[in-house]
């Protein structure tokens, strides 16, 4: 029995309404239009990034969004609570939809 892609996409995007909100995405000096993903906690711990300009406290998350979701690496956003997020992977298979792992940063 073959892979139903439209059936996986509708399943995915009940996963996503569950805990849908909307980001506005930053990419270089310009802002794209709002879009909905779920934003996803992944580690259950943080980590402390030090550098010679100080220091900033990190745990990656995973976002989930449709198909068609506008989204690529070193891109940034706000969630719903205002925490600042950082793209570092797009998983380029996108056939049932867009899945970003993403570095929160605060």
């Amino acid at each position: 029995m073959p892979l139903d892609i439209v059936k996986v996409n509708a399943d995915l995007m009940k996963v996503r309404d569950e805990r849908a909100e909307s980001i506005v995405i930053r990419r270089g000096g310009s802002s794209l239009g709002s879009q909905t993903v779920r934003v996803e906690k992944g580690l259950q711990y943080g980590l402390l990034v030090r550098s010679l300009n100080g220091k900033e406290y990190r745990s990656q998350a995973v976002v989930l969004g449709d198909t068609d979701l506008d989204i690529a690496v070193e891109d940034r956003f706000n969630d719903a609570n205002g925490f600042l997020f950082m793209v570092i992977f797009v998983d380029p298979n996108r056939e049932a939809c867009t899945v970003a792992e993403v570095t929160l940063v605060e």
